[in-house]
């Protein structure tokens, strides 16, 4: 996974379209829908459902952004696998369930809403 599959992703999910995004990341459309097709065979689930109308998230692409978003603000690199990443983990954080972290304090409570 690289920083820029990411910044992909978050501006794909802000577009709602591959087009769009492409034009506000001065790319071709081709770029971005190839590197997101990478992405989601490396990690093995579909990150956006793509219909007539647009884009939008899967569960799976948000939690994604919202374990990697300080990656992207930090500019810092996302080499690598997503750590402990399942796509069964982002199913359960939607029916509300909560892991708690070493030291205190929840997932929930350290994670930003996208």
């Amino acid at each position: 996974m690289e920083l820029r599959q990411i910044r992909y992703v978050l501006t794909v999910a802000r577009c709602h379209s591959f087009s769009r995004a492409a034009e506000a990341l001065f790319v071709s459309q081709p770029a971005i829908s190839q590197q997101i097709q990478a992405l989601e065979a490396e990690l093995q689930t579909k990150l956006f459902v793509r219909d007539t109308h647009g884009v939008s998230l899967t569960r799976e692409g948000g939690v994604l952004l919202r374990r990697r978003r300080g990656d992207i603000r930090a500019g810092g690199p996302a080499g690598g696998p997503v750590q402990g990443w399942r796509p069964a983990e982002a199913a359960a954080a939607e029916r509300g369930r909560i892991r708690f972290l070493p030291g205190g304090g929840s997932v929930r409570q350290h994670q930003r809403v996208f």
